[in-house]
């Protein structure tokens, strides 16, 4: 059999991987040395050095790049993590009213009249609303790149927007009449108010339902 030289037999089996510990290589470089019955030369010395040095290299880009994209996720669970939590404010807000003030005013009118000396709904809300915008709007930018994230955001946004519409249109305009002209007591304008409004309660849940699966599917990519 003829002699093999160490450079042939050592490259041979691609034992010097950029994954491969470095014990085992000193491991597998010793054998070699066995094998061959010859010393260990200058240049593979520096050959080998030099693949160490790279694959060293290129471990610590690989740790850089992945800490980065931790970050990255990091950012946009919390984006989207904002955006559930004033969405569940919203419905929190929404139970309530449809709990206790809903079960009360139609009763009595005033209770829901500022002037009156009645809960002034706006001052709550007026701004929850317009965080809540920006929050969606900012989950929606960091779900994006992400297909399963940005499908439960996007139906999040969605059930929202109609929330925002079917309140525009019809329950907000209602209410403000009643604050600024009043209405009887036990109208049944008031009651058909009371009865749809709690179709707005089930779209908030349903929201905050649909933002929940996107930060446990943005977990899930982190965890991934």
């Amino acid at each position: 059999m003829p002699k093999t030289t160490l450079p042939t037999l050592y490259h041979a089996p691609d034992r010097c991987s950029l994954a491969f510990p470095i014990a085992l290589e000193e491991a597998w470089r010793g054998l070699l040395l066995e094998a061959c019955g010859s010393r260990e030369t200058g240049a593979q010395r520096a050959g080998i050095s030099r693949v160490c040095q790279l694959r060293s290299r290129t471990e610590a880009r690989a740790k850089k790049s992945k800490g980065a994209a931790m970050d990255h996720l990091s950012w946009r669970l919390a984006a989207i993590l904002s955006a559930l939590i004033c969405s569940s404010a919203l419905a929190g807000a929404s139970l309530y009213e449809e709990s206790v003030l809903d079960l009360a005013w139609p009763r009595r009118p005033d209770i829901v009249r500022p002037i009156e000396g009645g809960a002034n709904r706006k001052l709550f809300w007026v701004p929850a609303d317009l965080i809540a915008i920006i929050s969606l709007l900012a989950a929606t930018w960091a779900a994006w790149p992400i297909a399963d994230t940005r499908n439960a955001v996007l139906v999040g946004v969605c059930l929202y927007a109609i929330n925002v519409g079917v309140s525009t249109a019809y329950f907000v305009p209602e209410l403000l009449k009643v604050e600024r002209m009043g209405i009887p007591p036990d109208d049944p304008s008031a009651r058909a108010w009371v009865r749809r409004n709690r179709w707005r309660g089930a779209i908030c849940v349903c929201a905050t339902g649909a933002l929940s699966l996107a930060v446990a599917s943005l977990v899930g990519v982190g965890h991934g």
